[in-house]
């Protein structure tokens, strides 16, 4: 059995296994032993940190999660006012979430099982709220508190669409082109709260 301080980081190393399992393939073929082989460790011992699959698939949203809202904390700190605030999230936010082959991998991978399984389908549901809020919190005006969700789920689903298209299509979109729709879709929103 393991001891106890060493929980976390085995956990922590299976979780970012299972998203280098997802990045390669999708989900319907990866089993708990792939996993275990990822993460260099024998395929019984995973079951001591986590009783099933799903439970690996709920913490591994949770770790990106926390992952890009870290990320996100650490972006804003380096950047100095609000303005600069937004041109820094709009750049992480074209970079990491729209032109990261190997995060929309997994992220795609989790929507499917979150279709298919409550167990995963309520984490991602809470990674969704955390992307509205922090976008609400720093993209969207003080004074545009009023339609601040819906309008964060537009700027969600804007850089979800891009990134799907990208996927699908590299040659679609390049970066100065998605960074300048983002920007221009932020700007047509505040435009709309304004007039």
């Amino acid at each position: 059995m393991a001891r106890e301080s060493n929980v976390p980081q085995k956990r922590e190393q299976i979780v970012w296994a299972l998203y280098n399992c997802l990045a390669k393939g999708g989900h319907e073929r990866i089993t708990v032993k792939d996993i275990a082989a990822q993460a260099g460790l024998a395929h019984g011992v995973i079951h001591y940190y986590f009783k099933t699959k799903d439970e690996i698939v709920a913490a591994l949203v949770v770790a990106i999660t926390r992952k890009y809202q870290d990320t996100m904390a650490q972006v804003l700190a380096e950047a100095g006012n609000k303005t600069d605030h937004a041109d820094a999230v709009l750049d992480l936010l074209v970079d990491a979430f729209i032109f990261n082959k190997d995060l929309n991998r997994v992220f795609y991978n989790l929507v499917q099982m979150g279709f298919e399984r409550a167990e995963v389908s309520r984490p991602l549901a809470a990674m969704l709220r955390a992307y509205r809020d922090t976008l609400e919190g720093v993209l969207l005006r003080d004074e545009d508190a009023q339609d601040g969700p819906s309008q964060a789920a537009v700027l969600v689903a804007l850089i979800e669409g891009m990134a799907l298209q990208w996927m699908i299509d590299p040659q679609s979109l390049g970066r100065d082109q998605a960074r300048r729709l983002v920007k221009k879709a932020l700007q047509g929103i505040r435009r709309r709260h304004d007039g």
